[in-house]
């Protein structure tokens, strides 16, 4: 890990030593878990291809990969669209996408099929993830205390789906709940969620300390709803390689 990364962490840390400090909040993809350096367009590409397989062995309904990817792609867009503007956002989960992709196909979008798929999805996403050492410890630390720790995510996955990946690579019992913007309909980029999170949690803002690698999300909106944030981004050359990982899965795609 760089200096920078690394000091942004031991901030983050001295933080949570503070006897102001009852809550050590935390995003998770890319902060808590960290994603390997396949961009998002090639996990997608990769997920289309294992919900293809299924759908075609398991529906009857044949469909490639650059079909079942371009029409997740629409299909997200859709489900978001189709949410009316709660708190000045909308947010959409997971369900409903794979339900509209199903549908699009000419399936019936079952409970039971549904499940089937995000399962699969959560499969594939758990072999891309690794716990952030520097994180866990202080985390593991602020809990031991007998203080909570809570995760705060942008996510069209529900809690309970965040759950199982955070729980493949961290031991659970150190978080003491997950929230999930999709539950909820808005999230981390507008604010609200942070309002929401410390109604629920019934605490100040000040005495929140909260950390993520998405500067506008996680740090000024944080701060402008009166939380403590610090910026604890992906280092420069994982970020380079994810842009030649897009740009490759693109390329591939518009290919086929």
């Amino acid at each position: 890990m760089s200096q920078p990364a690394l000091k942004a962490y031991n901030d983050y840390r001295s933080a949570c030593k503070e006897d102001g400090s009852l809550v050590a909040s935390v995003d998770v993809f890319d902060t808590l878990l960290l994603r390997n350096r396949k961009s998002e367009l090639q996990r997608f590409v990769e997920i289309s291809e294992l919900v293809a397989n299924h759908i075609t062995q398991h529906v009857g309904k044949s469909a490639s990969t650059a079909e079942l990817f371009w029409l997740r792609m629409e299909s997200a867009r859709t489900a978001y669209r189709m949410r009316a503007k709660e708190k000045g956002a909308r947010e959409a989960n997971v369900e409903e996408i794979y339900s509209l992709m199903l549908r699009a196909l000419g399936a019936n979008p079952e409970p039971a099929l549904v499940s089937e798929l995000i399962d699969l999805e959560l499969d594939y996403e758990r072999n891309q993830l690794s716990a952030n050492p520097h994180l866990v410890r202080t985390l593991t630390d602020f809990h031991q205390s007998g203080r909570r720790v809570i995760c705060i995510s942008d996510m069209y996955l529900r809690s309970a789906h965040i759950e199982r990946l955070i729980e493949a690579h961290v031991d659970m019992s150190i978080i003491d709940v997950v929230y999930s913007s999709a539950e909820f309909g808005y999230g981390k980029a507008a604010g609200a969620l942070y309002e929401k999170v410390l109604a629920l949690e019934s605490v100040a803002a000040t005495s929140v300390v909260h950390c993520g690698d998405n500067y506008h999300s996680d740090v000024a909106m944080a701060e402008s709803r009166g939380l403590r944030a610090f910026y604890t981004p992906r280092e420069k050359l994982w970020r380079i390689r994810r842009k030649l990982s897009h740009k490759s899965a693109l390329r591939a795609m518009h290919s086929k």
